[in-house]
């Protein structure tokens, strides 16, 4: 007869499956033993940094313990890695949400392009229209709206990643591949 003991997901010498983590990271934000979530997200993150969903849960954690300042940075980047992140741009408003009104507009307006929502009285970004227009039309093949609008957004604010994928996504099928290496190479360098 086996005996029902509970799986010891710690051992020595030993890697927790990335979807247990997220699990039991999950389930410590929800009852708040954010102690735990905090060490076992960075002892995650320092062996696979780049891991975007245990960033955000990161992020999470540090927001619901008091400090939202220190996860900005983090959020940022992980909007940089991922500008289609609908959850990134979520966890980075509330993370800017009572202090930094220039950083909490940036989300929410790129949270509107990609789902259309605006929660209340938000206030958007001029840019944030034309691009999801851009975004929408985009999704339809409409290439010459979507590329007429990512231009009236960028006139409003030339500093714009979420523009510049939009505009690799639209040469991806006009451009030769060495005019779209060029262009991807471009962005890149601005933003690495």
């Amino acid at each position: 007869m086996m005996s029902a003991q509970p799986a010891n997901y710690f051992q020595p010498g030993k890697v927790v499956r990335r979807d247990v983590l997220v699990a039991m990271l999950r389930a410590a934000l929800l009852s708040g033993d954010l102690r735990f979530a905090r060490q076992a997200a960075l002892g995650w993150l320092a062996a696979f940094p780049g891991d975007i969903e245990v960033t955000l849960l990161q992020a999470q954690v540090i927001i619901a313990a008091g400090r939202p300042a220190q996860a900005i940075s983090a959020l940022e980047t992980t909007c940089q890695k991922d500008p289609f992140s609908v959850d990134a741009y979520r966890v980075l408003a509330r993370a800017c949400q009572f202090d930094r009104p220039a950083r909490y507009a940036y989300a929410l307006t790129n949270l509107f392009i990609l789902d259309g929502r605006v929660p209340g009285q938000a206030r958007l970004e001029p840019w944030g229209m034309p691009l999801r227009q851009a975004y929408l039309a985009l999704e339809a093949g409409e290439q010459l709206e979507a590329e007429s609008r990512i231009q009236e957004a960028l006139n409003h604010d030339p500093d714009l990643l979420l523009a510049a994928v939009l505009q690799l996504l639209i040469g991806r099928g006009r451009l030769d591949a060495q005019a779209l290496y060029y262009q991807a190479d471009l962005y890149h360098n601005r933003w690495p």
